[in-house]
């Protein structure tokens, strides 16, 4: 009989056991007494101690617990736009409900930001990682970009925005949704932390500013361009409209 290799324990500070990561060496290791936020320091400690540009993958068995290390990561790590959140639906498979606009938004930011390199750790749960992703291919040819001082005709910029599912509302309150008023488009992309206002003189596009979603008002922060991904996750226009029909009945 072969003989079976134990699994050795021993005790050792967290200063010991981050040693061989920053090192680079590979394989298992099992950390236990990782109590309270103890475990959100010791990634930070793992995410300064980095020097491959490698991501750190973060599985936590529920939403709550998810969202509790995201907060704490982005604490001890200082820098939160490193640290990216990924939420599973909170609906069943077949439950005739939507997922949450805003679920949807942090969801596709986090897509987005994967797609151009961006961040350093993904927090995420079990379930999320189970769920089907829009593709990274479909995802690309849905960027809309707009710059300051750019052209582009407000119907087809409508028309684009309803393409990438995004919703026409009275008041910009929410992520994914946009409301005209005049030459001004208002617009939640999912990526930003407040909305945009879209200032327009015929079909240029002069300013774009933030502006606070509750008083309305416009802030001092001036954006020089805007990239825009979906809002939602099942595009339902265009061409994958059309894929969608005819994938449907052929199910």
């Amino acid at each position: 009989m072969p003989a079976t290799t134990e699994p050795r324990i021993q005790q050792c500070t967290l200063s010991g056991v981050l040693a061989p990561f920053a090192a680079g060496i590979s394989g298992r290791t099992e950390i236990l007494g990782l109590n309270g936020s103890s475990d959100a320091w010791f990634a930070a400690e793992l995410l300064a101690r980095n020097k491959r540009d490698e991501y750190l993958l973060v599985v936590a068995s529920s939403q709550a617990e998810a969202q509790r290390f995201y907060r704490a990561l982005c604490f001890f790590h200082g820098r939160q736009a490193d640290i990216l959140f990924f939420p599973h639906w909170e609906t069943e498979p077949y439950a005739p409900l939507s997922p949450h606009p805003e679920i949807e938004a942090t969801r596709l930011a986090t897509l987005a930001s994967l797609a151009k390199g961006r961040g350093k750790a993904i927090v995420t749960t079990v379930k999320a990682l189970q769920q089907k992703v829009i593709p990274r291919k479909t995802l690309d040819s849905l960027q809309l970009q707009l710059e300051v001082g750019g052209e582009i005709p407000r119907d087809a910029l409508l028309q684009g925005l309803s393409a990438l599912g995004y919703q026409r509302v009275a008041l910009v309150e929410d992520r994914g949704s946009f409301a005209v008023r005049g030459d001004l488009v208002d617009l939640f992309p999912p990526m930003l932390e407040q909305p945009v206002r879209l200032a327009f003189f015929g079909d240029e596009l002069e300013e774009l500013r933030s502006f606070d979603p509750v008083s309305q008002r416009s802030t001092d922060r001036h954006l020089l361009r805007l990239e825009l991904a979906p809002a939602r996750e099942m595009i339902l226009a265009g061409s994958h409209l059309e894929t969608f029909t005819r994938k449907f009945k052929e199910r």
